[in-house]
């Protein structure tokens, strides 16, 4: 697994003795092939792209928007920045919205209540990301902290509460960033990035942009 929690090269298959299927697995093998090759190529690009973001801050600066940050974030953030750049993104996102300690305060609050949203996160938890150790069955470490994020959503805008697509989107964030970081992160997407009833019951936003 890579550190995202994510089998990254592991697909080869065997199909034995049958000719077909014996094709059909020589496809497949080639595909994973391509693949590595393609991601060695991305690394190598990663490593150029990280020394350039190792001088960005080596220099003293700050992130504030700019021409120069914009360009080093189009190229890619490096792992080992992508933590600071994703809080720096939702801080400026959220802005005066933003209030430390509020995630754990809505949980504690609602601590005994119960919801229909809470059912409906339940039956999508181990359906987020599956192939991933991390959300893969009941007792992973990210399942947890993903029902957490959940349902503080849910309680902070109960007129979203809790529709599919949140959990996608709230485990990929808890892949980078802490729990509170996470739910910040719904809130600025949700919230404040993208247009208003894209994420409702309806999702009518949403199917919009599929079609």
């Amino acid at each position: 697994h890579d550190q995202y929690g994510f089998n990254a090269y592991g697909l080869t298959v065997d199909y034995g003795e049958d000719e077909d299927e014996s094709e059909e697995a020589s496809t497949l093998n080639s595909m994973a092939r391509r693949f590595k090759n393609q991601a060695k190529k991305i690394g190598e690009s990663i490593a150029s792209s990280t020394i350039q973001w190792e001088n960005f801050f080596d220099t003293g600066k700050d992130c504030q928007r700019s021409a120069e940050l914009k360009t080093l974030m189009r190229k890619g953030v490096p792992s080992k920045y992508r933590n600071k750049m994703w809080r720096w993104c939702i801080r400026d996102s959220v802005q005066g919205k933003y209030e430390p300690g509020l995630y754990q305060s809505i949980l504690q609050e609602n601590a005994d209540k119960k919801s229909i949203a809470m059912s409906q996160i339940e039956l999508d938890l181990l359906r987020t990301l599956p192939s991933n150790k991390f959300f893969d069955k009941p007792d992973a470490k990210g399942i947890e902290q993903l029902r957490r994020v959940l349902i503080a959503y849910s309680w902070y805008d109960p007129d979203v509460g809790y529709c599919q697509g949140l959990n996608r989107l709230a485990a990929i964030a808890l892949l980078v960033l802490n729990e509170e970081d996470s739910f910040w992160c719904l809130v600025a997407i949700v919230n404040h990035l993208l247009p208003p009833d894209y994420y409702n019951k309806s999702l009518l936003g949403s199917q919009t942009d599929q079609v």
